[in-house]
């Protein structure tokens, strides 16, 4: 580009050389001589500028074609920090996929879980006995009844507890299963209703209790993680979301400790077991370079891949 700029800057040049010598032609007759010397010191020194403009021109032009120089443009040459237009890309098993790196699957898992829950509730009126059966009672869970730290999920104590679950399932849960797919979301919540049970089993033996509570707990544990170990790739955005989370961690810490018939010890379990299993098979996007250094995506590579 550069040479080809300097080229047209001959051409004009030369015109405007040509079109001084024509017009000092037909002044010479009804001018004195003298006239002719500065207009032909002119053209000299334009000819001249032009002759460096176009030096310089194809001296820039050859050194951006070089190897080096071009490796410098790619960024080969120095750290880059990947931007949050960069982040727009992501690697899913080798293939760069668009958009924002989430799985196209929404809520796949997030409704089945809410329908298997609705479907715990509705056997709770229809089966009394299913709340004797799988509620979370510690005594019980250490005499080996060890469903009892998974099916408390599925029985909740009115509509009202249940219907309040669900909704704070859907506001966080669809989030993470669009990052974490819903396989990886499963185990979440599997993971945060078995730490959640499992804690509260041994703070309080005796206690009797129901609720999904403790694995929603476990997904905001895990969206926590998630943001906490991308916030330099995703900026603003994890830091919103991370104020978010602590609110709302705060809020319920507060209504807990307020309000009685609520199972603290289950939330604060099942907020460490779903951080430690976003931690450990959660997403965990690392930058995949092509080989003159320019970012082509983000690959998936948890510690544990499911």
């Amino acid at each position: 580009k550069n040479a080809i700029g300097a080229t047209m800057v001959v051409t004009n040049v030369t015109t405007c050389v040509r079109f001084d010598r024509e017009a000092s032609s037909a002044l010479m007759a009804r001018s004195a001589v003298r006239a002719r010397r500065p207009r032909r010191r002119l053209g000299v020194i334009t000819t001249c500028a032009a002759a460096v403009l176009l030096f310089v021109g194809c001296c820039d032009a050859l050194e951006t074609t070089t190897p080096r120089a071009a490796a410098a443009r790619r960024g080969a040459l120095r750290p880059r920090t990947p931007t949050t237009k960069e982040a727009a890309l992501r690697v899913r098993g080798g293939v760069i996929l668009g958009g924002d790196g989430r799985s196209k699957q929404k809520d796949q898992m997030t409704n089945a879980i809410t329908v298997t829950t609705l479907a715990g509730g509705a056997a709770q009126v229809k089966w009394p006995q299913w709340t004797e059966w799988g509620a979370k009672h510690g005594p019980s869970i250490i005499s080996g009844q060890w469903w009892r730290l998974v099916t408390p999920a599925l029985l909740h104590g009115s509509v009202v507890h249940l219907a309040c679950n669900m909704f704070s399932l859907h506001s966080v849960g669809s989030s993470l299963e669009a990052w974490y797919g819903p396989n990886r979301f499963l185990a979440v919540y599997v993971a945060g209703a078995v730490a959640g049970n499992l804690v509260s089993t041994f703070a309080r033996v005796g206690g009797i209790s129901v609720g999904a509570s403790g694995a929603i707990a476990g997904v905001v544990g895990a969206l926590s993680v998630h943001h906490l170990r991308h916030r330099d790739l995703f900026g603003a955005h994890s830091d919103r979301a991370l104020q978010s989370i602590g609110h709302v961690v705060l809020l319920n810490a507060m209504l807990g400790l307020t309000m009685g018939g609520i199972d603290n010890w289950a939330h604060l379990g099942g907020f460490i077991g779903g951080a430690a299993a976003g931690y450990v098979i959660g997403a965990r996007y690392v930058p995949v370079r092509d080989r003159f250094g320019r970012l082509r995506g983000y690959k998936d590579e948890p510690l544990l891949r499911l």
